[in-house]
């Protein structure tokens, strides 16, 4: 894959989760322009530690980001925005205990699900 192909694929997935710019960049601890420069391709060679972090912070894998075609599963993105919105749902509960067997059961229910 080509660093556009890479950049345009890192966009319409931060697009997909309703990230900024701004929010992925704090996430990856880098600048604001450093991320606009991943996605337009202009960086080809992004650090080892960054790419760990992106991967995390758009749920993407490792190899997607360095553009080797992989046969891993994409989590499609409505799943990890229903996700994220159930877990802050259920963080409100107070009983710990309950509280990680509720997220643990619907974790596993939207991955099996999806």
């Amino acid at each position: 894959m080509k660093n556009n192909e890479v950049g345009k694929i890192l966009r319409e997935r931060r697009i997909s989760l309703k990230l900024t710019m701004k929010e992925v960049a704090q996430m990856c601890y880098v600048s604001e322009s450093t991320v606009s420069r991943w996605e337009t391709g202009e960086i080809d060679n992004i650090k080892r530690g960054s790419i760990y972090l992106l991967s995390q912070a758009l749920h993407l894998p490792i190899e997607t980001i360095l553009g080797i075609k992989t046969r891993e599963r994409i989590i499609d993105s409505e799943v990890i925005l229903k996700r994220q919105e159930i877990n802050k749902l259920i963080e409100k509960i107070d009983d710990l205990k309950e509280l990680n067997k509720i997220s643990k059961f619907i974790n596993d229910f939207i991955i099996n699900d999806s």
